[in-house]
């Protein structure tokens, strides 16, 4: 799924429990918490992946079920940590400046993790 396609030209990235494009593109994951589950992206998967220091020309979406999504085909993991009971919901926001947001369902992209 293109998520963006060039039209504003290359954008630089910065993470921070999402991503941050110099554009004011925003991609971050939600889940709705019920109470001790655990439901997330891990953006901490791109640290030492050179992914920050990425130019964007296009931005490029790919679920990925049981482990994440990928983004230019770097990997982000996520996880359910929980017990069963509580929700699994989970997904991702995508902000455009002066656009109507996206929402992507990626429940079933989570690895999960019983506790």
């Amino acid at each position: 799924m293109l998520l963006y396609d060039g039209q504003d030209g290359p954008l630089t990235v910065r993470i921070n429990n999402g991503l941050y494009f110099s554009n004011g593109l925003k991609i971050e994951d939600y889940h709705e918490q019920d109470w001790c589950e655990h439901v997330y992206a891990d953006w901490s998967s791109l640290d030492d992946t050179g992914f920050e220091n990425l130019i964007f020309n296009t931005i490029e979406f790919e679920k990925v079920e049981g482990i994440g999504f990928r983004i230019n085909g770097y990997t982000i993991h996520c996880y359910d940590e929980q017990n069963g009971y509580y929700s699994s919901n989970l997904s991702l926001t995508i902000n455009y400046p002066n656009k109507e947001n996206v929402e992507i369902d990626i429940t079933k992209c989570s690895e999960y993790i019983d506790y």
